[in-house]
């Protein structure tokens, strides 16, 4: 079997990591399939030793242009592919001669990015992803969070989404995961670009107790610094934890002084909402839920 892996955004943060390890853990696990990773040669070179059955294919072009599309696809056509594993969500057709799989890491993310257009054009990018969506033969959700944001908002059937799950133990989730990276693993690489210990260290104020079951809107959580002046900041490292319950983290800087700013007001197209606002059970409130229609102040890092 002939497998096309994109791999044009590798640079980009949260989704290169996620092509490294995709690629890696075929690697290790499959000698007999053969993989085209399709993009930029090195950017390969990244991502370590692969094996035989590992071929890189030239493709300097962005998937958001034109001449990158069609390029793609020509490609694709020309190794005779029998899949293709695209590992981000998209909104153009890529009217591929063979059937494709998809990663989707970010709904709201992806959606977000129409805000500034007009009217017919936010319907259309909600359409045409929703289009995408269907003619995928599989898509991979990266939490169950993301499954439900794809059957509400797209209404794609559960039966075709795939997503991660993490194992209930006597009503407790467990945090087993494989190929993540260990804080000694991490040290090392923060050494390799000169940074020693961190300086500082600020941790949450409170546990925040995960349910069995079902699903969580996003959570706001303030951690003071207690700094009391400026300070340069060099390098960041988010550390949840229970990784196996964390999709991601954002965090903001927010000055006392300012306090916090109203976030830019954005409309979703017709026939969109949000994932909150779908019908769902009444829940009653938890103390750290925090008002969402704020923006805390200028972003810092992420994980």
């Amino acid at each position: 079997m002939k497998i096309g892996i994109d791999i044009r955004r590798m640079a980009e943060f949260g989704i290169g990591t996620y092509i490294r390890n995709v690629v890696r853990a075929l690697g290790r696990m499959d000698r007999q399939n053969k993989y085209f990773l399709i993009g930029a040669p090195k950017k390969v070179e990244e991502i370590g030793p692969l094996p035989s059955n590992f071929h890189t294919v030239a493709l300097l072009e962005r998937d958001t242009e034109a001449k990158g599309y069609f390029q793609f696809r020509a490609i694709v056509k020309r190794l005779r592919c029998d899949l293709v594993h695209i590992p981000h969500l998209f909104w153009l057709p890529r009217s591929l001669p063979c059937p494709y799989v998809m990663t989707v890491h970010d709904v709201l993310e992806h959606m977000y990015r129409a805000r500034g257009h007009s009217d017919l054009r936010r319907s259309l990018h909600f359409q045409m992803t929703r289009r995408v969506l269907k003619g995928a033969a599989r898509i991979f959700a990266v939490s169950q969070f993301t499954k439900s944001e794809i059957q509400q908002l797209f209404g794609i059937p559960p039966e075709r989404i795939l997503s991660a799950r993490v194992a209930v133990v006597d009503g407790l989730i467990t945090s087993k995961l494989i190929d993540v990276p260990t804080d000694e693993g991490k040290a090392l690489s923060l050494q390799r670009v000169d940074r020693g210990q961190p300086d500082a260290v600020f941790a949450m104020q409170e546990d925040y107790p995960i349910p069995a079951s079902g699903t969580i809107d996003y959570k706001f959580f303030e951690v003071p610094t207690n700094l009391t002046e400026d300070k340069w900041v060099q390098a960041v490292e988010v550390r949840p934890g229970n990784r196996a319950v964390v999709h991601h983290v954002i965090v903001y800087m927010r000055s006392e002084q300012t306090g916090p700013r109203v976030a830019p007001p954005f409309t979703f197209a017709q026939g969109m909402r949000r994932p909150a606002d779908a019908p769902k059970p009444a829940k009653a409130a938890v103390e750290n839920d925090r008002g969402i229609t704020k923006d805390p102040g200028a972003w810092l890092t992420g994980y």
